[in-house]
């Protein structure tokens, strides 16, 4: 089974080189973003999912939990 790993504040920094590092790693990495539409440097595919997620908004996490969850059981 492959490793799956979620980041948040996938967008700028620390958040999307460590999406980057674990991606180029093999991982499942779930990028979390306030404002996906906006980014232009990762690219969702089979093993990147890019999602919106505010961490301060309850209503966005339990929103992405529902959406995304499949993600976990691949």
């Amino acid at each position: 089974m492959k490793k799956t790993i979620l980041i948040t504040g996938a967008s700028c920094g620390i958040g999307k080189a460590t999406a980057k590092h674990f991606y180029q790693k093999g991982w499942n990495v779930m990028a979390t973003m306030r404002k996906p539409e906006n980014e232009k440097d990762l690219k969702d595919d089979a093993q990147l999912k890019i999602f919106a997620l505010d961490v301060e908004n309850t209503e966005t996490i339990k929103d992405a939990i529902q959406k995304e969850s499949p993600i976990l059981e691949k």
